[in-house]
C-alpha cells in the first residue's frame, strides 16, 4: 500500500531538482513540471552557484542548460554533482545546432541529452519517471 497525503493522493517525493539556466521563462517551465511531479526546485544561473547550493539540499536530480554550462564546465559540473550523489540523474538540453556540445554532454554521462524541442515535449514524463524512481 502506498503512502498518501490526504487519503486519496499518493505521497509526493521529498527532494529538490536543481536547474541550471539563465532563461527565466524556460526555468519557470522546468520548475512547474518538477513541482507537478512532487519536487521542490532550486534554479541557478551559474555553474558555480549551483555547485555551491547543491550540498545544502536533498538533491534528487539536475536539469542543465548545456548552453550555460558550456563545453569547459560540462564535465566538472557533472563530476561535482555526482561527488555528492553518485547515481544522481542529470539531464542536459541545448540547441539542436550545437551537436558538439550535445555529444560532449552524452560522452560525459548526462542522460538524457536532448535538443530543446524534444526536451520541452519530454520534460513532464522525465520528471514523473524520476519521481517514481526516487520514492
Amino acid at each position: 500500500m502506498s503512502e498518501t497525503t490526504n487519503g486519496s493522493e499518493p505521497a509526493k517525493p521529498s527532494g529538490t531538482i536543481l536547474i541550471l539556466t539563465d532563461d527565466l521563462m524556460f526555468g519557470s517551465r522546468i520548475s512547474a513540471e518538477a513541482r507537478a511531479a512532487g519536487f521542490t526546485t532550486r534554479s541557478c544561473k551559474t555553474v558555480e552557484k549551483l555547485l555551491e547550493v547543491a550540498p545544502t539540499l536533498n538533491v534528487m536530480g539536475a536539469v542543465v542548460d548545456l548552453g550555460v554550462a558550456g563545453l569547459e564546465q560540462c564535465k566538472p559540473l557533472l563530476d561535482g554533482l555526482r561527488a555528492l550523489k553518485p547515481d544522481l540523474p542529470c539531464m542536459g538540453y541545448g540547441s539542436h545546432v550545437d551537436a558538439r556540445l550535445l555529444g560532449t554532454a552524452r560522452e560525459n554521462g548526462y542522460h538524457p541529452v536532448l535538443p530543446r524541442s524534444r526536451f520541452v515535449e519530454e520534460l513532464g514524463g522525465i520528471m514523473v519517471e524520476w519521481s517514481n524512481k526516487c520514492c
